[in-house]
């Protein structure tokens, strides 16, 4: 039985932990996940959200000069998308994951 109680000690107190250093929002669980941005920008939903929409960069393909002798592996060219910056209020961003938790 004491080896069943030690784990849930530690789960919980880890918890509190986090909520300590990290904030309030660690633990919540969001009112929706909006994957791409792109996705979303005409629903009325989240359309007073984004404020701004900036293209930073066109898409573009790059070409590499390896020799033919290379193997197929080595690519020889790859295709970058257009790239935006958006200024977004009432919500959370994560720059890792690039997932934008909205909040009510």
């Amino acid at each position: 039985m004491k080896t069943l109680i030690m784990p849930k000690i530690k789960l919980k107190l880890s918890t509190i932990i986090n909520r300590l250093i990290l904030g309030k929002l660690v633990g919540n669980i969001p009112y929706s996940i909006i994957r791409d941005i792109k996705e979303v920008i005409e629903q009325d939903k989240y359309k007073n959200r984004i404020k701004i929409v900036k293209k930073i960069d066109h898409a573009y393909v790059e070409k590499y000069d390896f020799p033919k002798s290379y193997p197929m592996r080595f690519p020889r060219d790859k295709a970058y998308e257009s790239k935006f910056i958006y200024e977004v209020s009432n919500a959370t961003l994560s720059t890792r994951t690039r997932c934008c938790l909205a909040r009510r």
